[in-house]
């Protein structure tokens, strides 16, 4: 009897210290298997929140690479337009040069006809008859127009018996064998200070335009502040 009860005893003691160390190993199992999963949600998160990081800083690097081509683009360009503007003033200033060296011709004004119109002496004694290219002042020979008799008062007041240079166009003469010219006064371009003061109006007739913009854009003032002959 105390030999089953004892048997029964150690058999109790044995399914019990089966059963807790069981639940030992399952309530271990558990908890390691909760630290693991944690373990891999918590990698997961922090790998997703650095991918998130990186994928910003990847787009600022992005930006940094168009901004920068951006810049590099627009120095290029400025570049380029600075080299045109240099190379257009360059030639703006060999034209300029070969004006007052080889196609400039300085004369003695003898005689006035009317506002545009003029008879020089050269250095060789020879004389023309000049013709101011561009512009038109009111008639003042055979025939008398309003402030014909004005223009050509100005034009005698400012030239006769003044040394001018002559600068030439494309044509050096007219139909009626009149040298074609723009006509300087101390470094004054006097054809376009007719048109200013009103005593002209342009007449531009190709290919002779090289001054017809100025010319244009003086007469327009003219017109507007009702000078000279724009005065009624």
């Amino acid at each position: 009897m105390n030999k089953e009860k004892f048997e029964f005893n150690i058999n109790v003691k044995t399914i019990l210290g089966y059963l807790g160390l069981k639940a030992i190993k399952t309530f271990v199992s558990f908890v390691l298997g909760f630290l693991f999963i944690s373990i891999i949600f918590s990698v997961i998160f922090k790998a997703g929140m650095l991918q998130a990081f990186f994928g910003k800083d990847d787009v600022k690097q992005k930006q940094t690479v168009a901004q920068k081509a951006y810049d590099a683009n627009l120095k290029e360009i400025n570049q380029q337009e600075q080299e045109v503007e240099d190379t257009i003033n360059a030639r703006k200033s060999e034209q300029e040069t070969l004006n007052a060296s080889d196609t400039a011709v300085s004369a003695s004004v003898i005689y006035v006809i009317d506002g545009d119109t003029i008879i020089i002496k050269l250095d060789d004694g020879s004389e023309e008859k000049v013709r101011f290219i561009g512009v038109d002042c009111p008639e003042d020979t055979t025939k008398k127009e309003y402030f014909g008799d004005k223009a050509t008062a100005y034009t005698k007041h400012r030239l006769l018996g003044k040394t001018i240079k002559m600068e030439y166009d494309i044509d050096h003469t007219d139909k009626y064998g009149r040298t074609l010219a723009y006509v300087f006064i101390d470094g004054e371009l006097f054809n376009k200070t007719l048109v200013s003061k009103g005593y002209a109006e342009t007449m531009e007739i190709e290919p002779n335009t090289k001054y017809s913009f100025d010319l244009s854009f003086e007469c327009s003032k003219a017109k507007s502040r009702k000078i000279g002959m724009w005065e009624k």
